[in-house]
């Protein structure tokens, strides 16, 4: 569910160009966001005068819809409704569940026609073009009726869903990177299991002994590079101590040495053979890879937890990433939940987005194992969940790790990013050249923002 800039099918991956209540969904995502300027709500009085927080009466009335993309945390969003919902008898929740693809036609369909979900999932990569646009709700009143508070939650999610200062989604997860191995795979091939403190080099190390074991029938190492920065080379640029974008985010860092050793790092797994080649992973996503034993360590996150338990059992594994030069932080990302400015039923959709937001919630999602909830101190339940696991190996990436990077238009600058990528990890084109041109070329767009 998941982190940030670009994300893989269930936690992310879309390509958004447009936005609007009217008919602008043919336009290309600057003019979009020109007319989404137009077209949105009043900043002052967001849909309608009715939107000021305050605490709803248990006999409150309303029918809400809640949509959501990943069909796994289905059991864990119905018992959360189950529990509102006996707090609050005679409001009836139904949860809309979409593919990951179809939720953002859907949700840009519905936003054109004032017709959104009460409340929906929103991510790092979308938020600010619907934030901008004023498409959500701002959440103020929330926050000054002591319904919301900072301190509860993750500092970098709570972060990711507030712009100019005004707070517009209420943290639901928190993601977070680490490598997960096949054990069996690593014995048949001689190769111990990774232990914390370990290296890119002890990485590499154990990459290349498993694919000379196998002779070639198992791959060492890979992620999704083909496909989500946020999952695989954005953190091994920030271990060598580059950047993707600037504190502020009104920079990018492609200039650094550390940026361009991040890139390099997978560019070479890729051109010695030791991870499945982009064709390889377009074809066939790299978690399949390991899930079917012909991968035998994955960078992945907390939300595969349960599909990779599922396809290896007890032969699991999961470590922290290895260190480069810089460390071994990751990108920590996360959902929130939202209404939209123009909400049916304001305080109904309030009252729900609170208790979404409150402890009991929290806890629901953490003993379902699927993900970490954004929620200060209700997340033992997940780590705790599978005795075979260390999985606080998650809690210790999500306290030292760096925020998603993001922006206005994070998907245009990252949909160059990622096309100008593709050819030095396929070794059609030279990492240092690229990422001079990408330096350049997304500054550029930064400067439009």
């Amino acid at each position: 569910m998941n982190h940030g800039a670009m994300m893989p099918p269930t936690r992310g991956r879309t390509l958004m160009r447009s936005l609007t209540r009217r008919s602008l969904l043919g336009l290309t995502t600057a003019a979009a966001v020109s007319g989404l300027a137009a077209c949105g709500g009043s900043s002052s009085t967001p849909g309608g005068s009715d939107t000021t927080y305050s605490a709803a009466p248990e006999d409150l009335t309303a029918e809400l819809r809640y949509a959501i993309w990943d069909k796994a945390q289905e059991p864990a969003m119905q018992k959360i409704v189950d529990g509102f919902t006996t707090k609050f008898p005679n409001i009836t929740v139904s949860i809309d569940v979409s593919e990951f693809g179809s939720y953002w036609t859907k949700i840009q369909t519905e936003a054109s026609s004032d017709s959104l979900p009460d409340v929906f999932w929103m991510n790092p990569p979308n938020f600010q073009l619907y934030a901008q646009n004023e498409i959500l709700m701002p959440l103020t009143s929330m926050v000054d009726g002591g319904a919301l508070a900072k301190e509860n939650y993750t500092p970098a999610v709570w972060d990711l869903y507030r712009l100019d200062d005004v707070q517009y989604g209420v943290p639901k997860d928190n993601d977070a990177m680490a490598i997960w191995f096949n054990k069996k795979l690593l014995k048949e091939y001689g190769v111990d299991e990774p232990a914390e403190g370990w290296t890119w080099e002890d990485l590499r190390a154990s990459a290349e002994a498993v694919v000379s074991g196998s002779g070639g029938d198992v791959y060492g190492f890979s992620g999704p590079v083909n496909s989500a920065g946020n999952h695989s080379w954005y953190n091994s640029v920030h271990q060598a101590g580059g950047y993707i974008l600037n504190e502020d985010h009104t920079a990018c860092g492609y200039d650094q040495p550390g940026t361009v050793e991040g890139v390099t790092f997978w560019r070479d797994l890729l051109a010695d053979g030791l991870s499945p080649s982009i064709k390889q992973l377009t074809d066939t996503s790299f978690d399949d890879w390991f899930s079917s034993g012909k991968l035998a360590m994955a960078a992945g996150g907390t939300w595969q937890t349960q599909p990779f338990l599922e396809a290896l059992g007890d032969d699991l594994g999961v470590i922290s990433w290895a260190a480069g030069s810089a460390g071994n932080q990751v990108c920590v990302s996360g959902l929130s939940n939202v209404m939209p400015a123009v909400s049916k039923n304001p305080q109904a959709s309030m009252a729900f987005l609170e208790y979404l937001g409150g402890e009991e919630a929290a806890i629901a999602q953490a003993e379902s194992g699927v993900v970490i909830p954004a929620f200060n101190g209700a997340a033992d339940p997940f780590y705790d969940s599978i005795e075979t696991l260390d999985l606080r190996v998650f809690e210790d990436a999500i306290a030292q790790g760096f925020s998603n990077p993001a922006t206005k238009n994070t998907k245009e600058w990252q949909s160059v990013e990622l096309e100008m990528l593709l050819p030095v990890f396929t070794g059609e084109a030279e990492v240092e050249s690229t990422c001079e041109e990408l330096f350049t070329t997304i500054n550029n767009l930064l400067a439009k923002e």
